[in-house]
């Protein structure tokens, strides 16, 4: 049985910034019990290096070969081959995709803990921990520090216990046992997880409830998480982060209103919290618009400056809005603040590759590998980057390892499927779409998919019944109606392929995308001598200025439309934007 007394005494010193004392006490536990993981666990939070604290949690899964904790701790400090010496960790996928950061190890071993904070000082600590509780990494000082402690029995494996390596006052000593580590890996991979996992709050809850709920949270179980943390905002005087974290479970099994109205009570409760701004932010992207995300993206910078979420969000925002340059800035912030954090290389390689500019997204998406461990993150924009490139056997191994790491992930189906159409493999593209047609979720793209599968195959009879079940389940896609109109021009039918091009231009999109629109559009009214019309379509794809746009367009609408006056120099673009080529299927 654990001793919970002192525990607790670790726990209160851990929180005074007082290492020194928490250390002493958990070498005298270590040498009263050698062979208890708990004690290793703690140790390895007020170890100073690298090498000691590797070893404590090689101890941990050695008394505990299925500890998660130890092998999140392993992972985190890079040592990946330790964790496979004992056993690969289980990563759990959470049902929609989400974003999250990581770089929070340790609270600052140099803290003062008789430093009086300033308001602004206790501000910035509380967005720092509940940053961390948005993120994926589990910590393993933030699990001891913050996890509340109630009298509890803690129940043991049965298993054969290993010999275990000790560390006595800062030196790597023998305790009783004999045995040498694991040699640590040669370089460290930083991992990257999505799974939200909180374990730094905002306000220090005690009881079975909130372990319970965060217990919950980490193990991806979203309902149990709800339902524990429901009733802790009965109980809990101050309940900003409770209600952050409800939204957050809500979000992660897809609710999104549940998930916008928890945020929007997180901030009820605490007009200064930051994270919860934050979260209503995502939450309008995905319910109503990009720009009326806006003002609680401004307000979650302004309460939460130090949170990279803040900025990774911003960052998806001046993306979509096509303002590509503030992306960037948004992004070099976040890498300003967390160095090793592949979700900014990622998301950077999305706006070069939304820029067309193909070779930067590729060097980006690359780096990017580095930072996901095994979970294949950046496959499949970088299968895209492949595809662009014209390198379709690189990409189709690219979603094939995805799926195989995530074979519950629709949406990467719908991106092998559509490999397979970029590639001309027509057969397995149709095969792939039919068979979601009746998914949940994902039959509103499929529609679309299949009825461009067999629009390429030069199949109209089957491609337009497809194409219109895709625009009237997904009506707010422009690609579906730019694609339905694609349909009906090849048919011949002018009227139907004039409303659907209208139909996708007043659907939200990039600048790129329209123009690609446009200029299809305008082409289609001169295929159909709409002459007024076509002259109304070049007219506005020339509101662009010469940089904007690329080449092979360019120099049709200087052909085509002498009215049309370069803005600047001409910049080509890597390959022509209007190739048509398959898109990357993102969770809408």
């Amino acid at each position: 049985m654990v001793d919970n007394s002192l525990l607790n005494e670790v726990q209160e010193a851990l929180l005074n910034g007082d290492h020194t004392t928490a250390k002493d006490i958990l070498m005298k536990l270590v040498r009263g019990d050698q062979k208890n993981p708990i004690f290793w666990l703690y140790l390895s939070a007020v170890m100073e290096t690298k090498e000691e604290k590797t070893s404590c949690l090689q101890n941990v899964l050695r008394l505990d070969p299925e500890n998660i904790e130890a092998k999140k701790g392993l992972r985190l400090l890079g040592e990946v081959d330790e964790i496979d010496a004992f056993s690969q960790i289980e990563w759990k996928k959470p049902s929609v995709s989400r974003v999250f950061s990581a770089d929070f190890y340790s609270l600052s071993a140099n803290e003062d803990k008789n430093k009086e904070k300033t308001p602004e000082e206790i501000k910035k600590q509380k967005n720092i921990r509940i940053a961390a509780a948005s993120i994926g990494f589990v910590t393993v000082l933030g699990l001891l520090i913050f996890r509340p402690f109630a009298p509890t029995v803690y129940v043991y494996p049965t298993a054969t216990v290993g010999e275990v390596f000790s560390l006595v006052e800062n030196t790597a000593t023998l305790i009783s046992e004999t045995i040498v580590p694991t040699k640590a890996a040669a370089t460290a991979t930083p991992g990257v997880h999505y799974t939200a996992t909180p374990e730094y709050v905002s306000t220090q809850h005690a009881g079975d409830y909130y372990r319970l709920a965060m217990n919950s949270i980490r193990d991806g179980e979203w309902e149990e998480a709800i339902y524990y943390l429901n009733i802790l905002t009965k109980t809990e005087e101050e309940k900003a982060d409770i209600y952050y974290h409800i939204g957050e479970a809500y979000e992660m099994s897809g609710d999104y209103r549940k998930a916008y109205s928890n945020y929007g009570l997180s901030v009820k409760e605490d007009f200064q919290f930051g994270p919860g701004y934050l979260g209503i932010a995502r939450m309008e992207m995905e319910l109503y618009s990009v720009e009326s995300s806006k003002e609680n993206l401004d307000k979650a910078l302004k309460y939460a400056p130090d949170f990279v979420d803040v900025y990774l969000l911003r960052a998806d925002y001046f993306t979509k809005m096509g303002l590509f340059e503030k992306a960037l800035v948004e992004l070099d912030e976040a890498e300003s603040l967390s160095s090793e954090n592949g979700y900014v290389y990622l998301k950077r390689a999305q706006v070069y590759y939304d820029q067309s500019d193909f070779e930067k997204a590729l060097a980006q998406a690359l780096l990017a590998k580095d930072y996901f461990y095994r979970m294949n993150q950046e496959s499949p924009l970088l299968a895209q980057i492949y595809l662009a490139l014209g390198e379709g056997n690189e990409a189709l191994v690219l979603y094939q390892e995805y799926m195989k790491a995530n074979p519950e992930d629709l949406f990467g189906e719908l991106n092998l499927g559509l490999a397979y159409l970029t590639m001309g493999d027509y057969d397995k593209a149709i095969d792939l779409f039919e068979g979601l047609t009746d998914v949940k979720g994902v039959r509103n793209y499929a529609f679309t998919y299949l009825g461009r599968a067999y629009l390429d195959e030069g199949d109209l009879e089957k491609a337009l019944p497809a194409l219109s079940s895709g625009a009237a389940l997904n009506p707010y896609s422009y690609e579906a109606h730019y694609y339905l109109a694609r349909g009906y021009e090849e048919a011949g039918q002018s009227t139907n392929g004039f409303r659907s091009y209208v139909s996708a231009l007043k659907q939200e999109m990039t600048d790129h995308q329209r123009i690609q629109v446009l200029y299809e559009f305008a082409l289609f009214c001169e295929n159909f001598d709409l002459k007024d019309e076509a002259e109304r379509y070049w007219d506005e794809l020339g509101r662009y200025s010469s940089d904007e746009l690329p080449e092979n367009i360019y120099e049709d609408l200087v052909e085509r439309y002498p009215k049309y006056k370069p803005t600047s120099t001409m910049v080509p673009t890597s390959t022509p934007f209007a190739t048509r080529t398959a898109t990357v299927v993102t969770e809408e």
